[in-house]
């Protein structure tokens, strides 16, 4: 149909690539280099120590913590009912994972013999000081795509890694 409401033969015109994928495309090395991180790849071998991991899982926390208040206010800057109600999904799931993590955290720690220091890593001060400059300064927009990264990256070491992976806190995770 046509905006006057007339039938067409014509087929509504289908882009030729979806926006992500297009985004993905230009960032190929960079995506690539992500997904053959050691960390990963330790992760998917098998080969991570449980130091490795417990750093990971106490840093973790820490991000989703700031992860948690970024949303927040991601929800107070939203638009419109559906941008807030997406915002407070991902807080909620953001107060959920934190005591998983916590928990992970708690488990590692029982085999793990070496002390933690358990503040903020640079890197990890580094992208949670990010998110609160972006939650504080940010439009709602900015909030929005903010988190965009760290969804999408999760989502698919999540799919590619969940059928291989053995360690136990890595499988529950």
């Amino acid at each position: 149909m046509t905006a006057s409401n007339q039938v067409t033969d014509r087929a509504p015109a289908e882009p030729a690539t979806h926006f992500c994928d297009a985004l993905r495309a230009e960032v190929g090395g960079l995506w690539q280099a992500t997904l053959e991180h050691p960390f990963l790849l330790e992760i998917e071998q098998g080969t991570l120590p449980d130091e490795k991991l417990l750093f990971y899982f106490i840093q973790n926390v820490h991000y989703i913590d700031a992860a948690i208040a970024f949303n927040a206010e991601a929800a107070a800057k939203a638009p419109d009912e559906e941008s807030r109600q997406f915002a407070l999904r991902l807080l909620d799931f953001g107060r959920g994972e934190v005591p998983r993590q916590r928990e992970y955290v708690r488990r590692l720690s029982e085999t793990v013999t070496a002390s933690f220091d358990t503040g903020l890593a640079p890197t990890a001060r580094a992208y949670t000081n990010h998110l609160r400059a972006v939650a504080a300064y940010g439009s709602s927009l900015d909030l929005f795509v903010g988190l965009l990264p760290c969804e999408w990256t999760y989502s698919e070491f999540g799919s590619r890694l969940a059928p291989i992976v053995r360690h136990p806190v890595v499988v529950d995770w």
